[in-house]
């Protein structure tokens, strides 16, 4: 009786047919998963032996190499096969039909031979019946054998599909949830084979592959997601309430496997290094990949010994496209997934399986913009199943988490650099293990193709600068740091007279009334001053107050702009203009202003700048950071600042609503790392101290009841329209839950005892508190600061995350976070050499952990100063307006809020900040 076929059936053979979908490839055998292959072949579609044997791939048909079948070992008998099918086919009599034949073809496997055996039983009741396996083997050749010995791959494997995974199964029965991991495992009686893997065939099941080279969209990645979360979830209460699983599972291959994973890595970088130039950027990536080659094994190594104080679970090690099944409904709705290939576990942080995979096998256009979607979903999904299964130890948060794909980032640029690129090969012939390792003329062709694959081009360049700025490759990046580009080239426009706001330090509103003002302010107390600072004055011929900035652009005080002529003895007139910063004289601003000592604390940092700037001059540079500043001779008995106009020195203000463009932003950020820089070596210098005003948090016991009634001001109305916020359903529940933890928060982020680097922070670092000067082309010449009544000593993250978010235009703010970081990074770290820092300078990634530590930083941020950064000018601006709970404060605070483009920028940013595990106060 010949053997008869199922309608889903897959058989492999000689003869030609047209695939359906792609047949899932394997990635080569290089760390962090050396060896890899699929243990199912999606269905195919069988037609005539006339049929050319293609595929069809973007546009593009690709003819695929024919299987060899002279692979199939002899010893491979039916008889291996009657005990297994007495015990698992009911009525079973006899086999009448047995074909066993290669399950891949070249460019698909190349660790492993993977087998599709075909079984025709006869049952006792006279009928017949087709039943399929997987069997997984030894390639027959010397080579094979010896690796396959070395790393005992068969073992883990077996131990995982008979006991780990039945067991983690059973776990999930015991609180009512029937979830499978897996294929059907089956044991051979006669003459047990060790180097075997014999599984069912899950095809007839309906579960197929992926295409590998399109990768998976977001809802496939999503089911993988929450698969990879319900095992994470399983393993680690299993180790936490049974004890660890045996060694060979604890530890994994990878010490055994040393000697085959070097040959692999060399033979493989420096092919990629000759290929880089295919790369976009790739001249500027070479020297820093060059240097992450040359210490990737070791720092393997460092990250291979799990972390005690970490979430730990057992990895898949070996989790992308090929090696998850999806099971699909008739209408191509996903059902199920399952894993295979289980050889290679290893306990240790869920990040290996994570950077893995969304590296790997994710589709291009979502591989990055959704990576923070990806983790918060497979998170949500994580912790879930950890609380079904009482998970005994504290349960990690999503920050925490994040910190881990950071501090392993090695294992996505790892898979981003070798796996990957056999995920997006093309079959062909010239794969094969021999090839991989090889450095002879056909391996160095093999990897030519795969490094020069232009779908891989296109995934790689926009990996690298991803990598990059993520602080992944900067432990391996053992040159002098220089320029940086931020992802992807951007054009940078300037800002011109039009979206130019002169708010800050020019006339002020026609239709803004003349500001009211101290009786003292008489230029009587300006002429100490002017005979100071000009030679052969004589008197002053006139004297006219201003005001300085439009309504919305200062709250918490009055800035006057003071014009004076004067006449020198030679009888020629100069003019001069200052600007004074007087208090607001009424009773909420002072009650304001003494909880946050703003005048007193400005004035002490206009005597510390100029300490910062000396500390350039003594290191040979010119750096000016802010406005000089005056002291009156006379005694006002006022609160004041008196700072030059910057004005006339032609400084001005970007628009505060249209925001920074790329050049800006990023000028501003390199002023910043030279402002830290300073302040940290000032803190040195000064034996470690600065004074308490600028150490103490805002956020004190004493305050708390000014700030938690000043919140009741805004946090109903905030509420309010926060609900209706895009995206709202991701965050807002948890913004609103978290309303009593914030100021508790916002006092330990303050305290920046774990932060790897603290500074000065300037503290109200936005928009309208920086000032540009342009040349003559309109290129900015120069960046300075004003408005340091905010000033705190404490982690960077608080000056990063207030001018970011408060201050770029929305397209770029989110989008080049990461890059921005890195720029900031890159300045900071060269001016702390420069200043001859003596502490050890913190690495991009630690910088990025800090931002993840203090991201109550950001939310502050979007919650407050956003709102009237993004506010038209309004007469009703003012802090009598924030702070009264009369109509007229009520409807302000309902303006900012409800304003759409304050709406537009905080969703964003509230979604973003959600995504990362920034919005969890617990």
């Amino acid at each position: 009786m010949g053997a008869r076929k199922s309608k889903t059936s897959y058989v492999v053979s000689n003869q030609d047919f047209t695939y359906e979908r792609s047949t899932a490839a394997s990635a080569p055998a290089t760390q962090p998963a050396p060896i890899v292959q699929p243990a199912v072949e999606e269905n195919r579609t069988p037609v005539t032996a006339t049929t050319v044997e293609t595929r069809h791939i973007e546009n593009t048909e690709v003819k695929l190499p024919e299987i060899d079948m002279s692979v199939v070992p002899t010893w491979l008998t039916e008889e291996y096969f009657v005990d297994i099918l007495k015990e698992n086919v009911p009525n079973f009599d006899k086999i009448t039909d047995f074909k066993v034949k290669p399950a891949l073809r070249p460019g698909e496997n190349y660790a492993t031979l993977m087998l599709r055996v075909n079984i025709e039983v006869a049952l006792t009741d006279k009928t017949s019946k087709a039943i399929s396996y997987m069997l997984k083997v030894p390639h027959d050749t010397e080579q094979m054998r010896q690796m396959a010995a070395l790393m005992n791959l068969f073992i883990p494997e077996n131990e995982m599909y008979f006991d780990i995974v039945p067991e983690l199964e059973e776990m999930y029965k015991a609180v009512g949830l029937e979830i499978s991991f897996g294929a059907k495992a089956y044991k051979f009686k006669k003459q047990p084979i060790t180097d075997t893997v014999l599984l069912e065939d899950l095809g007839p099941l309906g579960y197929k592959n992926r295409d590998r080279l399109l990768g998976c969209d977001v809802e496939h990645t999503q089911w993988v997601l929450k698969k990879l979360a319900q095992f994470h979830a399983v393993s680690a209460t299993r180790v936490a309430t049974r004890g660890p699983f045996s060694k060979i599972i604890m530890k994994g291959f990878f010490d055994v496997a040393k000697p085959i994973y070097d040959a692999m890595l060399k033979s493989f970088t420096d092919q990629f290094l000759s290929s880089i130039n295919c790369y976009e950027n790739g001249e500027f990536y070479a020297p820093i990949m060059k240097s992450f080659f040359d210490v990737m094994a070791d720092n393997f190594d460092c990250l291979l010994i799990p972390d005690p104080d970490e979430f730990n679970v057992i990895n898949h090690g070996d989790c992308w496209s090929n090696n998850i099944l999806f099971q699909y409904a008739n209408d191509g709705k996903i059902l199920d997934t399952k894993f295979v290939d289980l050889q290679i576990p290893r306990y240790g942080s869920p990040a290996q399986d994570l950077n893995y995979f969304l590296i790997t096998s994710t589709a291009l256009d979502v591989k990055l913009s959704q990576f923070d979607h990806f983790l918060r979903y497979y998170y949500d999904n994580l912790i879930e199943h950890l609380k079904l299964l009482k998970y005994p130890k504290n349960i990690p948060t999503l920050s925490e988490l994040h910190v881990q794909m950071l501090k392993y980032g090695i294992w996505g640029v790892s898979a981003g650099m070798t796996t990957l690129s056999a995920v997006l090969l093309d079959p062909t012939e010239k794969a094969s293990f021999d090839n991989f390792i090889s450095d002879g003329a056909e391996g160095v062709e093999f990897k030519n193709l795969l490094f020069s694959n232009p779908r891989y081009c296109q995934h790689i360049s926009k990996l690298l600068p991803w990598f990059y700025n993520r602080g992944c490759l900067e432990p391996f990046t053992n040159k002098p740091l220089t320029a940086i580009q931020i992802s992807t080239p951007v054009e940078i426009s300037q800002v011109t007279e039009t979206s130019v706001e002169e708010s800050a330090l020019t006339s002020a509103n026609d239709q803004q009334a003349k500001p009211k003002y101290p009786a003292w302010v008489t230029e009587t107390y300006f002429i100490d001053i002017l005979e100071k600072e000009i030679p052969n004055f004589k008197k002053i011929s006139k004297f006219e107050i201003n005001p300085a900035t439009s309504s919305g652009d200062n709250y918490s005080s009055i800035m006057l702009r003071i014009d004076i002529e004067t006449e020198l003895t030679d009888g020629t007139i100069q003019p001069n203009s200052f600007m004074l910063k007087i208090p607001l004289d009424t009773e909420k601003a002072s009650a304001m202003m003494k909880v946050f000592n703003t005048f007193n604390k400005e004035m002490a940092m206009y005597d510390i700048v100029p300490q910062l700037e000396n500390i350039y001059k003594e290191a040979g540079h010119d750096i000016v950071f802010a406005p000089k500043s005056y002291k009156f001779v006379k005694n006002t008995n006022c609160d004041h600042l008196l700072l030059e106009n910057l004005r006339t020195l032609g400084f001005k203000n970007a628009d505060r609503i249209a925001g920074l463009d790329m050049e800006h932003t990023k000028r501003v950020l390199e002023k910043l790392a030279e402002f830290h820089a300073a302040s940290a070596m000032l803190y040195e210098k000064n034996n470690n101290a600065y004074p308490e005003y600028l150490t103490k948090s805002l956020k004190s016991e004493e305050n708390r009841a000014f700030f938690e009634g000043m919140g009741q001001q805004f946090f109903g109305i905030f509420y309010k329209h926060l609900r209706t916020f895009e995206n709202s359903e991701e965050y807002a529940e948890k913004i609103i839950s978290n309303e009593k933890t914030l100021y508790d928060k916002c006092q330990a982020a303050d305290k920046g005892a774990e932060s790897s680097i603290n500074v000065l922070n300037h503290g109200d670092c936005w928009t309208n508190n920086i000032m540009y000067q342009y040349d003559d082309a309109g290129k900015i010449k120069n960046v300075y600061f004003v408005d340091f009544q905010m000033s705190r000593y404490g982690t960077p993250a608080q000056d990063l995350y207030y001018f970011i978010f408060s201050s770029p235009t929305y397209d770029i703010k989110l989008e080049h976070f990461d890059g921005f970081i890195r720029h900031y990074h890159e300045h900071l770290v060269k001016n702390l050499k420069l200043l001859n820092y003596p502490r050890e300078i913190l690495t991009l990634k630690q910088l990025h952990i800090d931002l993840l530590k203090y991201g109550i930083y950001g939310v502050t941020t979007s919650t407050n100063v956003l709102t009237a950064v993004l506010l038209e000018p309004t007469e009703n601006a003012s802090i009598e307006s924030m702070l009264s709970d009369s109509e007229e404060g009520v409807s302000f605070v309902d303006l900012l809020y409800s304003n759409p483009r304050y709406r537009k920028h905080a969703s964003a940013i509230f979604t973003w900040l959600n995504r990362r595990g920034q919005l969890e106060f617990e």
